[in-house]
């Protein structure tokens, strides 16, 4: 029986511990420990690391961190040239508008199994990430990549335009892991937890901004390398982050199962099936997690009923919901309710006092 492959993601992340501790004081005993535990790592896979061990380095070196989070802590460090060619190419788009659609299009490239979407409504854009794996550690990852897209776009923009790069909001699906005054003190903005979405909340007026180092030739020189890149595999767009956008815009109304989405991709089943499981997905896994965030959305909303919502999910009965919502969040649809109506209680108190 054919293995499923390794999960990996770049090993820039690893890079990036790595370089923020070096530049931290650390006695010899440490200094030790993580020339150690780093030993090889940016070789590794071509470039690549398995996730379970990206998830090792994560918790053996998050004592040097103390209590901070260690996400935002390397995050904030981040500059554009630590992306290689993605990088400067960033620093030669036009606007941030330009720079975040080029970043959406190439950040799979660092982690392939968080699925990333830019939309907007009115005058608000969101950031979106959501998790495909499973990982101890996915939190400290999309930490470290928020908070760096907050540090990259002021860079981008430039000093004289630094303060205008605020967000209004930042969302994550995760518990903190470390003091709540911290994320605010860092994205200078009100910062949610245990949010169906991971998102990031910001104006049209920002990401219309120029960028000050625009260069349209430089540019077009960084876009032919990547698409030499490109044409070599390396930057080819992975199938499963194809079908996560194509079932979370699915409208309920119309049929989803193997034979229509395969016919959508020109594929037959057996091809679909194949291709997914070749990048370490099955089909019933990525419907699993746009149910979840769906769910969530919805069992927030306290003005719908919890069995019209396993309805509209496609739930055969209450019971089933609650088990599916329970395998999910580790609460049921009523704990889940009944803990977010206290949050914003708890919310709405400290604001008015």
């Amino acid at each position: 029986m054919t293995s499923l492959p390794r999960r990996t993601v770049s090993a820039l992340y690893a890079k990036l511990i790595h370089k923020y501790l070096e530049n931290c004081s650390l006695d010899l005993n440490d200094q030790q420990k993580l020339k150690k535990l780093f030993l090889n790592k940016s070789e590794d896979f071509g470039g690549q690391i398995a996730i379970s061990e990206l998830e090792f380095l994560i918790q053996e070196t998050k004592c040097f961190f103390y209590d901070k989070p260690l996400g935002l802590e390397v995050g904030r460090h981040i500059h554009p040239s630590d992306f290689g060619i993605i990088g400067y190419a960033l620093m030669n788009c036009k606007t941030l508008h330009h720079a975040f659609l080029f970043a959406v299009k190439y950040k799979h490239q660092l982690n392939s199994s968080l699925a990333i979407n830019l939309s907007s409504s009115g005058e608000i854009f969101r950031f979106q990430m959501m998790n495909l794996m499973n990982s101890s550690e996915i939190g400290t990852l999309i930490e470290l990549d928020f908070i760096a897209a907050l540090q990259l776009s002021r860079y981008l923009v430039g000093s004289q335009r630094y303060s205008e790069v605020k967000f209004i909001q930042v969302n994550f699906q995760h518990a903190p892991q470390g003091r709540r005054e911290f994320y605010r003190e860092l994205f200078q903005c009100p910062v949610e937890f245990n949010q169906p979405t991971n998102e990031i909340l910001f104006s049209k007026a920002i990401i219309s901004l120029p960028v000050r180092s625009y260069d349209a030739q430089m540019y077009k020189m960084c876009m032919r390398k990547i698409r030499r890149l490109q044409n070599s595999k390396q930057f080819e767009d992975a199938l499963h982050r194809q079908v996560f956008f194509y079932v979370s815009n699915h409208q309920e109304s119309e049929p989803l199962n193997i034979q229509s989405i395969s016919a959508h991709f020109n594929m037959s089943p057996s091809t679909f099936k194949k291709r997914l499981k070749s990048e370490g997905y099955h089909f019933s896994q990525i419907c699993d997690v746009v149910q979840k965030s769906r769910a969530m959305k919805l069992v927030a909303a306290p003005a719908i009923s919890l069995k019209e919502i396993g309805d509209s999910l496609g739930f055969s009965s209450p019971s089933a919901f609650n088990r599916a919502f329970k395998r999910w969040t580790d609460m049921t649809p009523a704990e889940y309710r009944r803990n977010k109506i206290n949050m914003a209680v708890m919310k709405n108190t400290v604001n008015e006092s």
